[in-house]
């Protein structure tokens, strides 16, 4: 930047093209000085946008992807859905206990406790009937 300088009682500073508006060398430094502050600013708020909208991104991103899972796995719980709407027909078996075996396999079991979890599980995110 060029700066044609007059000097005398007062300095004074003119930016080449102005129109005679002539600006204190003192003043014009303090300008100068706050335009550099707002320009770190600037740009620190830029930076800080920039980082703000990256964690934007990976937050949606996470989100899509825990949604896909989420349909995933309702999917796979729809077949014990279904199960506990057969186990638990027209009052059947509400009496049994959660614990109470309902199948089983080689030391591994689901219970109706667990055909009533997968269920509700199904229920708060808007699949099952009940």
């Amino acid at each position: 930047m060029t700066v044609e300088r007059f000097y005398g009682p007062l300095s004074f500073e003119m930016r080449p093209g102005s129109r005679g508006e002539y600006v204190r060398h003192s003043d014009y430094a303090a300008l100068e000085a706050e335009c550099e502050r707002l320009r770190g600013e600037r740009d620190r708020q830029y930076d800080e946008n920039v980082n703000r909208i990256a964690a934007e991104g990976a937050a949606i991103l996470r989100a899509e992807a825990l949604e896909a899972r989420l349909v995933e796995v309702e999917k796979a719980l729809e077949p014990f859905d279904r199960l506990a709407k057969a186990v638990f027909r027209d009052g059947m078996n509400k009496g049994k206990e959660d614990g109470h075996t309902l199948w089983g396999f080689d030391n591994s079991n689901i219970t109706y406790g667990d055909v009533r979890g997968a269920q509700a599980a199904l229920a708060r995110g808007g699949k099952a009937d009940g």
